[in-house]
């Protein structure tokens, strides 16, 4: 998955080549779903299940989240629509992990037994009546301590230190979908239980809705649900959650960065397996880091205080010694008393991260590694400028005055794609957009920006630009 994320970053691959590639890594993320549900139906079974609540910035949460479920919609040709109801707080104290199981649980369901119409997402403050409490924010806010706030699955409740204002949010998803019959309503939240048909039921273990259910209430809540057979179904859940002051969202590097502005940096990676240390290296050495490795935590703190790195980035779980102890030898030494160190860590368990914050690192990053996360962290850490790819004709998220500049197909070509965009085809204009840009490189830009109109489902944007074409650019 982390090569995936490499590869796409090459600007010679097609736009069919880059789909290939997102289509692996979305695969990927799915093989490691399942995975972390079995392992996550176990926590529950033997009660250790926790929450951790962190500050988190709302309108970004939900917008990943959308991102996530609108790129599944459209490879389905189904509408995913988000719609903010009220007025919301700017950031709210809930475990961000948590949530974001949950609604993709359920919007994935809805996607999944959708065929046609539309998944829609609603969110909204049912309160109306929080202030915002000023608490200081912070790029990777620690987890508040367990005696502070703690939710677990032991008595359903959540438990909170300081009295803050709440919110009242009410998330809502409905769909138009297969719907349930009756019978199968009082089957969907066991475990292991499906519904549907054959086809439906190979694409997932059963679980998430039984999880999904045990988190809700882990949140103080329950998850509600009514469906009609044959025309669609709508699952709800109405949380409280402590409202808080965000001064930053959270930090992704969204651009192509090609490198950094300043003085040559070190970046130790501490991690025992090869690829793990590969995956890394290919990725920030091209951006100008001078890049060093360790296979255990013994060579990590050697290495450490031997180069002085600006930066290191390690596992958790080594052989000699772990990252944990790692952290701590280093943390001894006085001249990497400050250095910023960023743990790494397929462990789906919050304590590891809790305790590699305790041990001395500045932030955590699950396996596999999120680039633009990652960026965004060494961004903040070593207070670096990038330097980003040029921005070219496809990333433009201006319509106007880019034909003039854009290489078109033949008139003929955008009548018929026209025609598509009118009655809303987004899959054959799709397919038209791979065609030409396989056809000749320099309908790439173009092809580009028929894709990101598919993606957003803007069929009224995609006229006017279109439109736009045929008149101002050439035949």
């Amino acid at each position: 998955m982390g090569y995936a994320q490499i590869l796409k970053r090459n600007k010679e691959i097609t736009t069919a080549q880059k789909d290939g590639l997102e289509i692996i890594q979305q695969s990927g993320e799915h093989l490691l779903t399942l995975i972390n549900d079995i392992l996550d139906l176990s926590k529950i079974e033997a009660r250790k299940l926790d929450l951790l609540p962190t500050d988190i910035h709302l309108d970004s949460f939900l917008q990943g989240v959308s991102g996530i479920i609108r790129m599944r919609a459209e490879q389905k040709d189904v509408m995913f629509v988000y719609k903010v109801l009220t007025v919301l707080p700017q950031g709210v104290r809930a475990d961000e992990k948590r949530l974001r199981q949950v609604l993709l649980n359920l919007l994935g369901n809805a996607i999944k037994f959708t065929d046609e119409g539309q998944v829609t997402l609603l969110v909204s403050d049912l309160s109306q009546k929080h202030q915002i409490v000023e608490i200081p924010a912070d790029l990777s806010p620690t987890p508040m301590p367990e005696s502070e706030a703690t939710a677990t699955l032991n008595d359903g409740s959540l438990a909170t230190g300081q009295p803050l204002n709440n919110a009242l949010l009410r998330f809502e998803v409905i769909d138009t979908g297969v719907g349930m019959t009756p019978e199968q309503l009082g089957k969907i939240f066991k475990p292991f239980e499906q519904v549907g048909d054959v086809r439906r039921r190979a694409e997932g273990t059963g679980l998430g809705l039984a999880i999904s259910v045990k988190l809700v209430q882990a949140m103080g809540c329950e998850l509600q649900v009514k469906s009609e057979y044959g025309k669609g179904s709508t699952f709800w859940f109405e949380v409280e959650l402590p409202v808080v002051s965000v001064v930053k969202e959270l930090h992704v590097v969204e651009r192509e960065v090609s490198g950094y502005k300043g003085a040559r940096r070190r970046i130790l990676i501490a991690d025992d397996k090869h690829y793990n240390r590969s995956v890394l290296i290919n990725l920030l050495q091209p951006m100008g880091f001078e890049m060093f490795e360790a296979e255990d935590g013994k060579q990590e703190v050697d290495m450490a205080q031997a180069l002085q790195p600006d930066l290191i980035i390690t596992d958790l779980v080594m052989p000699v010694m772990t990252g944990f102890e790692a952290v701590e030898e280093i943390r001894k030494i006085v001249a990497l008393k400050n250095t910023p160190i960023i743990a790494v860590s397929a462990s789906v368990f919050g304590m590891d991260q809790q305790q590699s914050r305790m041990a001395g690192c500045n932030d955590f990053l699950p396996k596999p590694i999120n680039v633009k996360r990652l960026f965004g962290i060494i961004e903040h850490l070593l207070k670096l400028e990038w330097d980003y790819e040029e921005q070219t004709a496809e990333e433009a998220t201006s319509t106007m005055g880019e034909t003039e500049t854009m290489a078109l197909p033949p008139t003929a070509n955008l009548q018929t794609l026209l025609k598509l965009a009118m009655i809303g085809d987004m899959g054959e204009i799709k397919k038209i957009a791979s065609q030409l840009e396989q056809h000749d490189k320099r309908y790439k830009p173009f092809a580009a920006k028929l894709q990101e109109f598919t993606r957003s489902y803007d069929d009224e944007g995609l006229s006017a630009f279109l439109e736009e074409c045929q008149t101002g650019g050439q035949a």
